[in-house]
């Protein structure tokens, strides 16, 4: 605030602004699991979003402007000329972020498994953010950031040996996760180019190992996890893997779980069954085909009435892993995106009525559905059945089983030099990964997966 009270910046204030600027983002990184944590709002709108205008179903339809650290960045590193006026607002909102954050720990109990939990969402954080040039992206000193946030964690981690180490504290693996952090920091410290920077490497051989050590120390019975329904299961130590995503986080029902294989396999009928559809000669595959990757092939759409649509027909491939859908995205969930498909009149045009009309004539559907939907309070032929059945059904079309998802599972040899540079250079320089996030690559953001 003193060096803004003049105005002028000349390239010395210039130098002691940009060396505050770096003491300040190392403090913060050491600390970020805590605060991305216990305040994730205040995280992205006002302490290290994306420099890019956010919206958000908290703050209804308004837009709003980024604030923060990269907004300060840019300033002192990416621009002509520096807006003095800009840098002490945002400033001014920086310390006041902090300073509710600070009052907010006097009011908040923190457990030691949520210490490790955090250090768990920072490590995948890192993996699909930090890495990918979603902050930092002028200083380009992602790697030396990367060395904070282990820097961080060592002390965490030795706060929480020494509050429990007379409880039968796993001092083995603290002792191994402590040596994995000092190999991390030290390849940080080595390798700091943004552009040449090894991520696949770091990632399978740094980040990863750290990760197994942290849910093996999280798995004694020291540590409960906290009973909360994540987008990951934090107790598999498998990251970036399928088994690793807690599948019935992006559903609807997240807690209606009783019969799913069943309903999936109901699901696979109706989806290549054209009953659902207003003519009965349509079905989701008609569009959707499994041997184009669950496209049409085409461009754009085809209507009901064989004419074009508007927009194209997406693959379901991974489609379980959004939280919008449709071009708009209008749907929050995939129940809500196949109740309007079916209804629309230019693509299944079809009624809740008709549908379960036409189901019930067919013993056989009644069959499945009672059986499927065993022990929950109906067990008909319901509008709610049936979209329950094609959605669970549209849950197991995940595809994580590529070369890459290979590589990242261990098996080295399934992507060459050309391709492993060819992913530094997506998640690096061409700054593809800030938007199309690893190891999902849509647009959702890790580590909680509902932005």
């Amino acid at each position: 605030s003193i060096l803004l009270a003049d105005s002028t910046i000349d390239a010395e204030k210039l130098h002691q602004l940009q060396t505050n600027y770096f003491i300040a983002r190392k403090h913060y990184k050491q600390i970020e699991c805590f605060i991305e944590y216990c305040s994730p709002f205040d995280a992205k709108y006002f302490i290290n979003g994306p420099l890019v205008k956010k919206s958000d179903l908290e703050i209804g339809t308004r837009i709003v402007d980024p604030h923060g650290f990269q907004v300060i960045e840019e300033q002192l590193f990416g621009v002509d000329s520096i807006d003095t006026s800009l840098l002490l607002i945002e400033l001014k909102l920086l310390k006041e972020s902090f300073n509710t954050f600070t009052h907010k720990l006097n009011n908040i109990n923190i457990s030691d498994s949520q210490i490790l939990e955090m250090m768990q969402f920072e490590l995948i954080r890192m993996s699909a953010l930090t890495l990918n040039g979603y902050d930092a992206s002028f200083t380009k000193t992602n790697s030396e950031e990367c060395k904070n946030v282990f820097e961080g964690f060592r002390a965490l981690l030795n706060d929480v040996k020494v509050k429990n180490q007379e409880n039968g504290y796993p001092l083995a693996l603290h002792q191994q996760v402590i040596s994995k952090l000092k190999l991390a920091e030290t390849y940080c410290l080595i390798h700091k180019d943004y552009d040449s920077f090894n991520r696949l490497f770091f990632i399978t051989q740094h980040i990863k190992p750290i990760y197994k050590l942290l849910v093996k120390i999280h798995q004694t019975n020291l540590f409960p996890y906290t009973q909360v329904d994540y987008a990951i299961n934090l107790n598999n130590e498998h990251i970036f893997e399928r088994e690793y995503y807690n599948i019935n986080y992006f559903s609807v029902k997240t807690v209606d779980t009783l019969g799913n294989a069943l309903q999936a396999q109901l699901g696979e009928l109706l989806f290549f069954d054209p009953v659902l559809s207003g003519n009965n000669k349509r079905a989701c595959a008609s569009c959707h085909k499994p041997e184009l990757a669950f496209t049409d092939g085409f461009k754009k759409g085809v209507s009901f009435e064989k004419e074009n649509l508007d927009r194209n027909t997406p693959t379901l491939l991974n489609t379980i892993f959004q939280k919008n859908f449709f071009y708009d995205g209008r749907a929050r969930q995939l129940e809500q995106q196949a109740n309007d498909v079916l209804h629309n009149q230019k693509e299944m045009n079809s009624t809740i009525e008709d549908m379960i009309n036409r189901l019930n004539e067919s013993d056989e559907y009644k069959s499945l559905f009672k059986n499927s939907f065993k022990g929950t309070a109906d067990t008909n032929i319901n509008y709610y059945g049936i979209l329950k059945a094609i959605t669970e059904y549209e849950k197991t079309l995940v595809s994580m089983n590529s070369r890459f998802d290979q590589y990242i599972k261990g098996d080295y040899k399934q992507l060459n030099k050309q391709e492993i540079n060819g992913y530094n250079l997506f998640s690096g320089k061409a700054l593809c990964g800030s938007c199309h996030f690893f190891p999902l690559f849509n647009g959702l953001v890790p580590p909680i997966y509902n932005d």
